[in-house]
């Protein structure tokens, strides 16, 4: 499945697309980091099944 993740840098956000990745989904997460970090994408954005964008 197709999935859409908006402030995928966030706690919630990035937690959740390291879970549903986990799960097989394709994830496409945007943020426009005003609140999240960029630690959080770089640990997850290496998965073949994810694309992660900064939004300004």
């Amino acid at each position: 499945m197709n999935i859409l993740i908006t402030g995928g840098a966030g706690f919630i956000g990035s937690h959740l697309a390291e879970r549903l990745i986990a799960l097989g989904h394709r994830v496409t997460a945007l943020d426009d980091m005003s609140a999240g970090h960029p630690d959080s994408w770089r640990k997850r954005r290496k998965a073949a099944n994810s694309q992660w964008s900064a939004v300004p």
